[in-house]
């Protein structure tokens, strides 16, 4: 099987492209909408955090640059988001009935939720923060809102690396269970 999609020239494997999302098109919805969910929990309770925390609004009154990343404390799931994510990882792992591809659409998931959420943070450190006017003078610079917004938002995403890839699994389970092959 390997030799043959070897054997394939470039251009024959780009046009069976729209026939392979024609095929997965269920699968394909499922890992945006998953990842949608999980990134706006993540980044709706880091813009909470940073919106409500007192030590933030002293920098913000005194017209300071605030910190991007403290080690100290951050913000982190409540207890309702992580049960949403894990009730949505349970029916969205029911629909799948091919490990590998329940396997690919968990990492698919998360890498793409942890990216739209440090996109957003970091977005927001940049402009909102105030940080712009700091990292613009330095090469690179917008490299540093990058780092402390995966910073920020890999210390919400720990459990999600763990219990959603596992619920997606049960749920494929009982889906596999109710449904039948």
């Amino acid at each position: 099987m390997v030799e043959e999609a070897l054997k394939k020239s470039l251009s024959q494997r780009i046009t069976g492209i729209p026939g392979k999302i024609r095929k997965n098109w269920l699968s394909i919805v499922i890992i945006i909408v998953w990842s949608l969910l999980i990134s706006f929990l993540i980044v709706r309770e880091w813009t909470n955090f940073v919106v409500t925390n007192p030590y933030y609004k002293w920098y913000a009154t005194h017209s300071m640059v605030t910190p991007a990343f403290e080690t100290w404390e951050g913000a982190g799931l409540s207890s309702i988001d992580i049960m949403v994510i894990l009730v949505a990882s349970l029916v969205f792992g029911a629909f799948f009935r091919d490990v590998n591809k329940l396997i690919a659409a968990a990492v698919s998931t998360i890498v793409i939720s942890t990216s739209l959420s440090t996109g957003y943070v970091a977005y927001y450190i940049w402009t909102n923060l105030g940080w712009g006017h700091v990292l613009i003078y330095l090469n690179g610079g917008w490299s540093w809102a990058v780092y402390w917004g995966f910073l920020d938002v890999f210390r919400e995403m720990g459990i999600v690396f763990l219990l959603a890839p596992f619920c997606a699994f049960v749920g494929a389970f009982v889906g596999y269970a109710l449904g039948g092959s």
